[in-house]
């Protein structure tokens, strides 16, 4: 009897933990100040275009000279690419950082210490395992915003690229294929 208790015990704490974790990414709603939902008007400055529409978004480099907004648990990323929906309304935030070729082990490293940052934040992920295409990619998903994080390797000679996606549900539910 005891040990049911117990194991129901510790059964409720995962559990309240992982419901924990996943409202921690619902609360957060995207990355920093960029907020699934916020219009585009907010960033409007820094906002240089790139394409669209695809997918139901057009896309935006954005240009900032704070590299806080480049920063991801003490890692400096590269670029951020902002999507809006066809009201202007943040929709996805992608954060990128690129490895040249001989910077793989780093890249690794680098990836192992961000994932294990983003699961002590959000719990544990899912991992996307449906092809075997250089890429490795964890996902979080929540009550409106879902998380991907990725590492794409592009070969021996290229290199490679993390890449952190803040993603509203109402989009990734339309673009199964991500």
């Amino acid at each position: 009897m005891k040990r049911t208790i117990l194991l129901l015990l510790l059964l409720h704490i995962i559990t309240a933990s992982f419901s924990q974790s996943i409202q921690e990414l619902n609360k957060r709603n995207g990355f920093k100040h960029f907020k699934i939902g916020d219009s585009k008007a907010k960033f409007s400055k820094h906002l240089k275009y790139l394409s669209g529409p695809f997918d139901g978004q057009v896309t935006y480099k954005y240009v900032s000279d704070s590299t806080n907004d480049y920063s991801v648990f003490g890692y400096m990323f590269d670029g951020i690419v902002l999507g809006f929906d066809s009201n202007d309304k943040l929709s996805s935030v992608f954060i990128l950082k690129e490895y040249k070729a001989d910077d793989f082990g780093k890249a690794l490293k680098d990836y192992s210490s961000i994932l294990n940052s983003l699961m002590n934040l959000f719990g544990k992920p899912q991992k996307d395992e449906t092809e075997m295409s250089g890429n490795i990619t964890y996902f979080w998903t929540g009550q409106n915003i879902s998380l991907y994080f990725s590492e794409t390797y592009k070969g021996a000679f290229v290199g490679s690229t993390l890449s952190i996606m803040f993603l509203s549900n109402s989009i990734s539910n339309k673009n199964q294929d991500f």
